[in-house]
């Protein structure tokens, strides 16, 4: 009941240890994003991982000058023939708090189907070991 009052109180303990995480990772993330082929960033997400995903698309295209979009994952699965045709090479993004959210998990196979299964996968999930883990080219 009171779980998501601690989340928030405990926010800034999370955000440090999220920054020392992402630090501890940082050439291993430069290296995925440099040695894929991608035109653009796709961010897929459900809930509050998607309102993140508004501000980080934009952050991206501002800091790489790479077009990035933010789509909600349901949106993907209801127009899969529009989805599978807008992008050319794009590399997928997808903040996850549990890394087992059934309509990302089919946004991401509908992307591989029309794009490719190399279609690069970048997550950030909370629990190791997730099904979306194991459709992703590297976890965070």
């Amino acid at each position: 009941m009171f779980e998501s009052k601690n989340e928030i109180f405990q926010q800034h303990e999370s955000l440090i240890k999220t920054q020392a995480h992402i630090g501890f990772y940082k050439e291993d993330i430069a290296r995925f994003f440099s040695s894929r082929t991608y035109s653009e960033v796709v961010f897929i997400a459900c809930g509050s991982s998607h309102w993140l995903s508004l501000s980080a698309h934009m952050t991206f295209m501002e800091k790489t000058g790479i077009r990035a979009s933010a789509v909600k994952a349901g949106d993907i699965i209801l127009n899969e023939n529009y989805y599978s045709k807008i992008f050319r090479a794009p590399l997928i993004i997808v903040p996850s708090r549990s890394g087992t959210t059934s309509e990302v998990l089919e946004a991401i196979r509908i992307f591989k189907k029309a794009y490719g299964d190399q279609t690069p996968v970048f997550s950030i999930v909370i629990y190791e070991n997730s099904p979306l883990e194991a459709l992703s080219d590297y976890t965070l």
